[in-house]
């Protein structure tokens, strides 16, 4: 009895052990001098782009957490007018598909600014926004900068980080069933000579 404890001690191990975590980053940089124009009637300094993010593939595991931090520096012709930042990572077009949407006011308190911020998403219903295997259009980074009357400098640099556990194939699920099948087998054995 005492040996066939061992296979099922290395079994339960095996299990009950955290697969092999890994993480994937990807970064996106912006950076740009803008002046003020007529956009539509709406008499600003204002530009953005887009850039393409990879969303989460979930054949590569279980995603157990993702990462944003975006920072920013520039500087403001006008030091006292403030300049607005958004930055978001979404996919298609409807604002229920934005995974991170973000707008920070930088107050007119100088001619340089700068901006740090991090994001953490780890809850259970956080996680699933950052999959879309099947998107359309496609999945985007947006960033924007915006001043009212004067010209301002931006450079902004996002990262996004999906942390990720393994999740082992069937068939290695049932290599470690092995042994506790083993086990079972033999106390059956075990139980019908006696």
């Amino acid at each position: 009895m005492r040996q066939n404890i061992f296979p099922l001690l290395f079994t339960a191990i095996c299990i009950t052990t955290p697969a092999h975590a890994g993480y994937i980053e990807q970064s996106f940089e912006s950076e740009w001098t803008v002046e003020p124009w007529d956009y539509y009637g709406d008499f600003a300094a204002m530009r953005w782009h887009y850039l393409s993010y990879a969303p989460w593939d979930t054949s590569l595991g279980q995603l157990t957490e993702v990462r944003v931090r975006t920072k920013v520096t520039g500087t403001r012709a006008d030091p006292s007018e403030s300049v607005r930042i958004r930055y978001a990572f979404f996919t298609g077009w409807a604002p229920n598909d934005y995974q991170l949407a973000q707008v920070e006011f930088l107050p007119g308190d100088g001619a340089a600014f700068s901006l740090d911020r991090s994001f953490v998403f780890t809850e259970p219903h956080e996680l699933p926004n950052w999959a879309y295997p099947e998107y359309l259009p496609q999945a985007n980074y947006y960033f924007e900068s915006r001043s009212v009357n004067a010209s301002h400098s931006v450079r902004a640099t996002t990262t996004l980080e999906f942390l990720f556990r393994e999740v082992p194939e069937p068939s290695t699920l049932a290599l470690l069933m092995l042994p506790l099948v083993s086990v079972v087998m033999n106390r059956r054995v075990g139980q019908s000579a006696a």
